[in-house]
């Protein structure tokens, strides 16, 4: 139906997307640096960068194949930039209303029209000359525009008004406002089949409209917020994309018929374009700095001959009435505020390094959360920043769904309280179990007050009183108020910032900043509840296959044996030696709660298992699972490994790596690797180990021999990597990490260098959603996946999905004391 083809990174907060299948280049306007990042359709990656000068907040993107001419709408400047493809001459800025967004290109004509937000207007002018022909009115926060040059019309999205405006495409007179659902943003048009089509953010749906009688044929309802739409003809497949749930759902257009999901980034608001030639789709990840490129399936379409106009004169590149620009709507993308630079945090029960060949009572104590975080020197913004009364870079930011977008490295946002009662919404993704300091600082009498909101932008997720210290406190004429939060799922979370006494104006800002914490804060929370199982295996439009009765489910780490076929499986509390063959659980123990990593040595006859609740290392015979040693003393042990007689623990809270003895368990030596090691695989022919760090994106690699930290190969996508597999005879390593929410997949690293070779893709019915651990059966050349249906079974050789393995009851097998 459709598959992720690659992500390719560009430039700061991509937005518009432009494609030119002639060439089959797409040109994506980047919101901040004031640039163009033109990718080439074939090779998956950028090949050119367009500068626009002086351009800020570049929105939408179009481009006229006939004359090669390239616009881009640019929010904080209000103006156009125009610039020639082919040589790249300095680019030429036209004057638009007040925060344009979508704009669209007439290729017959030439005529560019611009749909300016902020002023309720749209500009029609000559692209060619840059002459404005007209401004005329629109609906409220008129967004995007799609063209309908054989019909005579062009249709405009009224956020605002919950309508789409029929405009006349010679005229620009207004002819018709036809309602949708609310807040339509997203639009797309499909001339052939005489449909249009918009995407409704606050009414959750997709209004269909014929184009023929310009009448409403249906509102598609959803279960989720669209933002985007597009339309691939050849196809006939109607593109929707939900970016809160980073997700791309593909429909029938004749049909309306649901299809298909595939993932895409963060922040995927604002940009989507289809070159129907390759049938490549690209969606605009802002909050990634990425695009997406989406391969659809279906016929592919010949580009169609371009028109042609009567010769004009060239465009000059001088500017044309370029708007004074203040340094307010210039985006300050360094860190002004060192906000939690240096985190300074409270002693959280450092592993000694002592092991004991027993097991011990006390258990070590977890790493504590406090917001003990001491900020160095506060920033001193100035006031001459801003334009007195004048709303902020980032308005409208009035609600959730206007919400800007805070990274979690520390750098701040400016902003202003630029009205008595002005009420703004930031965003921010946190990752389950990481803890994030949130830090407001106002300026020159602002005091700020700010609420955490969950993914719903609706619910109060913790209280101020008794989960969040909230420190209203007086420093170099500043009010700051901070807290430190714990998030107890991977989700975009919101906060909603407003002035102590509802005072505003010039003199009332503040800057804004949300900085994830040091990994000595970092605890990885994995949920198996039954709640999260049957969220996770909802696929939209169908359901996916779940466990059968009496099997096992909630897979937390498995080993297979690669003589017997035998497999070792970790679950919530328990060790389960189990045949695949027979389906039949051959013994069960248990080894307390929050379980690590497992690691299987032949050689000793054991089986090792990591216990969260014990703070140990347990070595259980390989047959019978009857317990033999432990090691304890580790903090928050995690992954495990073994190479020739040395196995490898990691230690997640400390981002160390624990190297014992197998025969006595006794230290050998510490490796610090980074933040969450957790996940743990061996290579004995190359003396490697590969630690998935799930506090980022990265696998560290080590010299099994020295413990030296050789490199780290970092993943992309939401990173986690947290099930690990190697393949020594093969000298490969198989890495599970989220690409995006309930959506992950394996990448393939080379065994000696870490380099990234390859990688498997889940479907959409395996989608390995809530993964958490992989093993590799070389006996059978297949991967094992325990995923929240069971155990999934890969074969290696074909390159495709087995299905789940069967699962018989096992009520006659006891458990066996920890």
């Amino acid at each position: 139906m459709a598959f992720p083809v690659r992500i390719v990174q560009v430039g700061q907060q991509p937005h518009g997307i432009a494609v030119d299948s002639h060439a089959n280049l797409a040109y994506v306007a980047n919101h901040l640096g004031g640039s163009v990042s033109v990718i080439d359709g074939e090779a998956g990656a950028v090949v050119r960068i367009l500068s626009l000068g002086s351009a800020s907040g570049s929105n939408g993107a179009a481009l006229d194949p006939v004359s090669g001419l390239l616009y881009v709408a640019n929010k904080f400047t209000g103006d156009v930039s125009r610039a020639r493809v082919a040589d790249g001459v300095p680019p030429a800025t036209i004057p638009t209303g007040s925060q344009p967004d979508g704009i669209a290109v007439d290729p017959a004509s030439g005529r560019v029209y611009v749909a300016n937000f902020g002023s309720n207007t749209i500009s029609l002018f000559d692209g060619a000359t840059g002459a404005i022909a007209r401004e005329v009115g629109a609906g409220g926060e008129p967004s995007f525009i799609a063209l309908d040059p054989d019909r005579g019309r062009f249709y405009v999205t009224h956020h605002m008004g919950a309508t789409v405006g029929s405009y006349d495409l010679a005229s620009g007179d207004l002819l018709k406002t036809i309602p949708t659902g609310g807040g339509p943003y997203g639009i797309a048009l499909d001339a052939g089949r005489g449909r249009l089509y918009t995407a409704d953010r606050d009414g959750m749906s997709v209004t269909i409209i014929d184009l023929t009688t310009e009448s409403v044929i249906k509102h598609m309802p959803l279960n989720c917020t669209p933002y985007q739409v597009a339309v691939n003809p050849a196809s006939g497949h109607l593109y929707v994309v939900c970016a809160d749930d980073r997700q791309m759902h593909i429909y029938n257009e004749d049909t309306t018929r649901w299809l298909a999901w595939v993932p895409v980034g963060r922040g995927a608001c604002e940009g989507i374009a289809v070159n129907a030639a390759t049938g490549q789709v690209y969606v605009s990840n802002s909050d990634d700095d990425t695009v997406s490129i989406i391969q659809d399936s279906g016929p592919r379409v010949t580009p169609t001959p371009l028109p042609t106009r009567p010769a004009t004169a060239t465009p000059t590149a001088q500017p044309t009435a370029t708007p004074t620009i203040t340094p307010t709507l210039t985006p300050i993308n360094q860190p002004t505020a060192t906000t939690i630079a240096t985190p300074t945090t409270t002693p959280t029960a450092t592993p000694t390094g002592q092991f004991s060949a027993t097991p011990t009572n006390t258990a070590t104590t977890t790493p504590t959360i406090q917001p003990s975080v001491t900020p160095t020197d506060q920033p001193t913004a100035t006031a001459t920043r801003f334009i007195p009364g004048k709303p902020d870079r980032y308005e409208p930011d009035d609600s959730a769904i206007q919400a800007s977008n805070l990274t979690t490295d520390g750098r701040t946002q400016e902003h202003t309280f630029h009205q008595p009662g002005d009420i703004d919404w930031a965003r921010f993704d946190a990752t389950a179990g990481g803890s994030y300091l949130v830090e407001l600082i106002g300026v020159s009498g602002a005091q700020p007050v700010v609420t955490l909101y969950g993914p719903d932008g609706q619910t109060p997720v913790v209280s101020a009183a008794a989960e969040v210290q909230q420190i209203p406190e007086a420093a170099q004429a500043s009010a700051i108020t901070r807290f430190v939060w714990r998030a107890p799922e991977s989700a975009t979370n919101y906060l909603r910032i407003s002035e102590l006494a509802g005072e505003g104006g010039g003199n009332y800002f503040y800057t804004a900043a949300v900085t994830a914490l040091p990994h000595s804060h970092y605890l990885p929370l994995v949920s198996n509840g039954a709640a999260e199982v049957v969220a996770a295996r909802r696929v939209r439009g169908r359901t996916a296959p779940g466990p059968a009765a009496g099997g096992l489910t909630a897979v937390r780490a498995l080993v297979a044996d690669p003589t017997t076929g035998h497999l070792y499986l970790v679950g919530d509390d328990t060790l389960t030696l189990y045949d695949p063959a027979s389906g039949r659980v051959l013994a069960r123990t248990t080894v307390g709660q929050t379980p690590g990593g497992i690691a299987l040595d032949e050689a000793q006859g054991r089986v090792y298992v990591a216990s969260g609740e014990h703070h140990a290392v347990l070595a259980l015979d390989a047959a019978t699972l009857e317990r033999q040693a432990v090691a304890s003393g580790l903090t928050q042990p995690g992954g495990l490994a073994v190479v020739g007689d040395r196995l490898f623990a990691a230690d997640t809270a400390s981002g160390i790596v624990h190297v014992l003895a197998t025969g006595d368990l006794h230290a050998l030596a510490r490796a610090p690797v980074g933040p969450g090691s957790y996940a743990v695989v061996g290579l004995p022919t190359s003396q490697r180990v590969f630690v998935g760090l799930t506090g980022s994106d990265g696998v560290a690699v080590l010299d099994a021999r020295t413990g030296e930290l050789l490199t780290t190969t970092r993943l992309g996508g939401l990173g986690y990597p947290q099930g690990l597999a190697a393949d020594d005879a093969g000298g490969r390593v198989y890495v599970v990490y989220a690409l995006a929410p309930r959506y992950r997949q394996i990448a393939i690293l080379d065994g000696a260098t870490g380099e990234r070779i390859g990688v498997i893709l889940a479907t959409l019915d395996r989608p390995m959603a809530n993964v958490e651990a992989i093993a590799l059966d070389s006996g059978r050349n297949r991967l094992l996946v325990g995923d929240a249906t069971g155990v999934l079974a890969y074969d290696l050789a074909r390159g495709t999905w087995l299905g789940a393995l069967p699962m018989a009851p096992d009520e006659a097998i006891s458990d066996k004391d920890s």
